[in-house]
């Protein structure tokens, strides 16, 4: 803590320098401050991972709730903020899960998870309304700029090229992800994931190219 410089007269006209001493009472309540906030941000952390376990178990109405709690104390936690908007995803809340993402996207613009998991979004709404074959491809395509190497974001291109009809482009798309994944040692459901998109997407251009 800074001294203050305080006057004091030593003699006739003779002004000396002394520092005052430190302010206990302000000293403490800044430690008090300090600890409070370090407390927040501990508690803050904790409700977020309970809210992430209970998303991995498939519950995500209670993990949206959990979220909720921790956002109420730190609206400005990026964990929490992603994790509320994948859990509304998996309640069909589109809307709301893409409010909360394009405002992240637009906080932080070269997050290429942010892009990937909003072209999800588009590409794969139950709710057609929702969907949007070219903004999907957009976002997934900008993802992939700023990494190339991620299957997840193939796949995601994949799907979007899919709903656009472009099967020849969707199942390219799905083919590389699968590449990747299979290199990248992925979990094995996801590699099953990768391996029906694969197929769907032959079997749609196979289809579409004896139409024409």
């Amino acid at each position: 803590m800074k001294l203050l410089p305080v006057i004091l007269f030593c003699g006739v006209g003779v002004a000396c320098v002394a520092l005052a001493a430190p302010n206990p009472t302000r000293a403490s309540a800044a430690k008090s401050a300090a600890v409070a906030a370090s407390n927040l941000a501990a508690r803050v952390e904790l409700e977020v991972d309970m809210a992430f376990k209970a998303l991995n178990q498939g519950k995500p109405a209670i993990a949206a709730g959990l979220f909720e709690k921790a956002l109420a104390q730190d609206a400005h936690n990026r964990r929490g903020r992603f994790g509320l908007s994948t859990a509304l995803i998996q309640s069909d809340k589109y809307k709301e899960a893409l409010a909360i993402l394009e405002k992240m996207l637009k906080e932080t613009p070269k997050d290429y998870v942010l892009m990937n998991n909003i072209a999800w979004v588009y590409a794969s709404a139950r709710d057609l309304k929702i969907r949007n074959g070219a903004r999907a491809v957009a976002l997934a395509q900008d993802a992939l700029m700023i990494n190339p190497i991620d299957c997840h974001v193939w796949s995601t291109l994949a799907e979007a090229y899919f709903i656009s009809g472009r099967y020849d482009k969707a199942l390219r798309n799905a083919e590389q992800a699968l590449r990747l994944g299979r290199e990248t040692n992925m979990d094995a459901k996801l590699i099953e994931q990768y391996q029906l998109q694969v197929e769907r997407s032959r079997k749609a251009a196979e289809s579409s190219s004896i139409l024409e």
